[in-house]
């Protein structure tokens, strides 16, 4: 649950700096039922309804709550618990410090007895691929934008950055200095500084 509200304030905030946007504890989620004015149910990671095996407590998921898809989910910001439906008014926090092992998709010990050569093949944790996935959004366009300005000749026309002009313009005066009048030299000339002297730097 902690993920979906995670991955929601991530859309609705993308355009706000990480240091600016609001944090997930700040906020709850309820799923509604059918019309905007009937019952809505507030989801938690930990709450009464946590299966319970063996002293491991499984985290919540939307699976657990049986959230069709479709299914209007809503943001808020921290109810009182007053004003929480009676059969989870005890704060969520009770339950979650209730009991040290808990799991959500794979419990820790499921993977204590592969061979120590199988380690390094080990599950990303999941806390760290959520945060590696929001990263990637998040830095997706400029990493796009930058190999389209390297590569691409699609959306440039016939300008090129001052710097680029500048060193191809020294190129070509050197060719003349020296006498080199094969063009296919200087071509390799500025194809190799453009990718391994300009743009390897500037990067």
């Amino acid at each position: 649950i902690s993920q979906v509200k995670e991955k929601s304030l991530d859309t609705i905030y993308r355009t706000t700096p990480y240091s600016r946007r609001p944090r997930i504890d700040d906020f709850d989620i309820g799923w509604q039922f059918g019309n905007i004015d009937e019952q809505k149910k507030m989801l938690y990671d930990f709450d009464i309804t946590n299966r319970v095996n063996k002293g491991w407590k499984k985290v919540n998921t939307l699976n657990h709550y049986r959230v069709p898809d479709g299914a209007h989910l809503t943001l808020m910001f921290k109810q009182n618990q007053s004003t929480i439906e009676p059969n989870i008014m005890t704060s969520p926090k009770k339950y979650q410090n209730d009991f040290e092992t808990k799991w959500h998709l794979v419990k820790h010990h499921d993977n204590d007895n592969k061979k120590k050569g199988e380690n390094s093949f080990s599950m990303v944790s999941e806390i760290y691929l959520t945060r590696l996935l929001a990263t990637k959004g998040t830095l997706q366009k400029f990493v796009d934008d930058l190999f389209d300005t390297i590569f691409s000749t699609d959306h440039r026309g016939s300008a090129l950055p001052f710097a680029i002009k500048h060193i191809f313009d020294f190129l070509d005066d050197q060719a003349i200095k020296y006498g080199i009048t094969d063009p296919e030299v200087v071509h390799t000339w500025k194809s190799n500084t453009l990718l391994l002297r300009f743009w390897v730097n500037l990067i």
